[in-house]
């Protein structure tokens, strides 16, 4: 290969150097998820991460009465086994353990309905707020009126 196509090329080595350094970033950065994963602990007793969320959360009570039924009752017999292991002072046997990547597919379940609780309460929360619109002059406020601060015109 000639000096000038080498030349030519080099960009595309770099960034291939730039794209092998991100998937290996990513491969770390997976494999420290994996070990807090494995460190919390509550894939021992069968529960998935949104199963280990605090009930008290508005948004999280609305999302989790969204969920379907079977879905519901799935979660909490996942949280009622749970809780009786954690009594008991026993885990689950290793093959009932979730794992990381079966945590990773189906363990964040209320996402979605999160998401669509999230943006319910702020597009009622900007129409409970939103500032009166006056397209027709006949319907401003007196603008006669001594002190009137006139904060309606724009």
């Amino acid at each position: 290969m000639s000096s000038l196509a080498r030349y030519a090329m080099a960009p595309f080595r770099l960034v291939g150097k730039c794209e092998r350094y991100i998937k290996d970033k990513v491969r770390a950065n997976d494999r420290i998820l994996a070990l807090h994963f494995r460190l919390c602990g509550y894939n021992r007793k069968g529960l998935y991460a949104h199963d280990i969320v605090r009930d008290d959360w508005r948004i999280l009570n609305e999302a989790v009465e969204r969920l379907p039924a079977e879905e519901r009752a799935k979660r909490n017999y996942r949280i009622l086994r749970a809780a009786q292991l954690a009594i008991t002072h026993t885990i689950l046997p290793e093959d009932e353990w979730v794992t990381y990547d079966e945590n990773k597919e189906r363990g964040y379940y209320l996402q979605p309905y999160i998401d669509q609780v999230q943006r319910e309460m702020e597009e009622r929360h900007r129409l409970n707020y939103m500032e009166p619109i006056y397209n027709d002059k006949t319907k401003l406020p007196a603008l006669d009126k001594p002190g009137f601060p006139g904060r309606y015109l724009r």
